[in-house]
């Protein structure tokens, strides 16, 4: 059975392989797990003007 690749956000990826890492040694972390952990990211995207109805 072929083995199918799994897609991973870019910026979970960027979070858990740079920014735990740095978050733990700045916060002093024993462990990776006790880094807090992103829930939720919101994007507001604006359309410009009002749009006449």
């Amino acid at each position: 059975m072929a083995k199918t690749a799994v897609y991973v956000p870019r910026l979970k990826t960027l979070y858990k392989d740079k920014i735990a890492k740095e978050l733990q040694s700045e916060l002093e972390l024993t462990n990776i797990h006790q880094v807090p952990k992103l829930e939720k990211i919101v994007v507001s995207v604006g359309t410009g003007k009002k749009k006449e109805d």
